[in-house]
């Protein structure tokens, strides 16, 4: 039995590894909505400004957290905008570099890193956002993975800006605004819509929590994994909801 994350991966496991297709089951690494529920926003998270945008997730080479400090620059010093903020919630091995660049870009005031946080904490942080930002550049690799990012923003109801990947608009579809991959400016140009159009906001993010009740949440994906399982080594009793397998926290 072969488990893979998405179709493009469950594609990859028949045409390259040539395994049959009724060995191959998706499961999708999708929020628990019992974790991810929106919470009374934080005002003081907005450093000031009228809006708040966030990153939430890896901070390594492949994610492209760079883009947004980029995009971010653009917006106020090239389309003068001092009404907006970031929150980035994460580690990884770029982060010491990401925080010098937000100094060498002129961020102070405008950049509140606070590393990683408890899951509990991932909601309050988020619920306090206007636009969710998946930044993972087009690389030969990131076109083909699922961004758990992209989910929970959506289990928020928060409108989301990311680079067109395949993967990523099979997960969000109407649920975002998709920039030319790797170019920061048309990135940026994006944010500044979702900004300036707050029903464009309320709508996408409307459509973003329906997808995930209904169809991209471990609710539903916990129910391909069991039944890999079940195929495996027979019929499994039916868990109780303190044992039900917990997705894990990736990109």
């Amino acid at each position: 039995m072969v488990i893979t994350s998405n179709l493009s991966q469950k594609r990859f496991a028949l045409e390259r590894g040539h395994a049959p297709t009724d060995k191959v089951v998706v499961v999708r690494n999708g929020p628990d909505l019992q974790r991810m529920r929106l919470v009374t926003p934080e005002a003081t998270l907005k450093m000031g400004k009228r809006y708040l945008l966030a990153y939430v997730g890896v901070m390594g080479e492949q994610d492209g957290v760079e883009y947004t400090l980029y995009a971010l620059h653009y917006l106020i010093y090239i389309r003068s905008r001092k009404d907006i903020s970031i929150i980035l919630i994460g580690d990884g091995d770029r982060l010491p570099a990401l925080r010098d660049l937000a100094c060498d870009l002129r961020l102070d005031g405008y950049v509140n890193f606070v590393g990683w946080v408890a899951p509990k904490d991932v909601s309050h942080y988020l619920s306090a956002a206007d636009v969710g930002l998946v930044p993972d550049p087009q690389n030969g690799m990131n076109e083909f993975c699922t961004m758990v990012k992209t989910m929970e923003y959506m289990a928020l109801g928060k409108p989301i800006v990311a680079f067109d990947l395949a993967e990523t608009r099979i997960s969000a579809q109407d649920a975002a605004l998709y920039a030319i991959p790797n170019l920061v400016e048309d990135f940026a140009e994006k944010i500044a819509i979702l900004l300036d159009d707050e029903e464009t906001r309320r709508r996408m993010g409307t459509i973003g929590q329906r997808r995930v009740k209904e169809e991209l949440s471990w609710e539903h994906s916990k129910g391909h994994l069991l039944t890999a399982y079940s195929t495996l080594i027979g019929t499994l009793p039916a868990p109780s909801p303190r044992r039900h397998p917990m997705p894990m926290t990736t990109q």
